[in-house]
């Protein structure tokens, strides 16, 4: 019977892995362990804009069976009292192209989602660009909703460690089940040098 469980990282795959086993497994011992804590984390910085993009080798039915999954979660979420406190609200707007691109297999998902055309009048304001699609998504921004999170798994009684692992062996023996939530911190932690940083941009208008 497991009785105690690690979680490796705080970002917003840690806590939001520790909050479900702790919604899903009442009485079971959760302990997020990591070097960084919000406002410290990769997290903390991300605009967290729903919109799936095809990764690596993962199968698109099951990127769009865990985007579908994330998309229902933020959906609830906006609607209810703590939207506002943890950053998360509807935000439309156009995705352009400067050649034709064939719609996204998501595009059931998101709301009210169109084509914009080559030959329409829509188009002309965005010159230089020949395709579009307007879409209203949802927007979780990451430095409100990791402490939100945060303060969520603490309240359930959610233990913190701030420890810096160079192996999960370290933990073997300590908790009966651990969970890699490291993000970009595997290329170290199980020596995955696969993994890197896609670089991005966040502006605010």
């Amino acid at each position: 019977m497991v009785k105690s469980v690690c979680v490796v990282g705080a970002g917003v795959l840690g806590l939001g892995t520790g909050i479900c086993i702790q919604e899903s497994l009442p009485g079971v011992d959760v302990t997020i362990i990591s070097d960084k804590f919000t406002p410290d984390t990769t997290s903390d910085g991300a605009g967290g804009l729903w919109e799936p993009h095809e990764l690596a080798q993962t199968p698109v039915h099951l990127m769009q069976q865990w985007s579908d999954a994330t998309f229902k979660h933020l959906a609830k979420l906006v609607k209810s009292e703590y939207a506002h406190e943890a950053g998360v609200h509807l935000a439309s707007g156009y995705h352009v192209f400067k050649e034709y691109v064939k719609d996204p297999d998501w595009k059931g998902s998101v709301y009210g989602f169109r084509t914009i055309s080559e030959d329409s009048e829509e188009i002309k304001q965005f010159p230089g660009y020949k395709h579009a699609w307007f879409f209203t998504s949802i927007m979780c921004e990451g430095a409100r909703y990791i402490p939100w999170l945060t303060v969520r798994y603490q309240r359930n009684g959610g233990k913190t460690i701030k420890r810096k692992l160079d192996s999960l062996d370290e933990l073997v023996g300590e908790y009966d089940v651990i969970v890699n939530c490291s993000g970009l911190g595997a290329y170290s932690l199980v020596d995955d040098t696969t993994m890197y940083p896609v670089r991005g941009q966040l502006l605010r208008v």
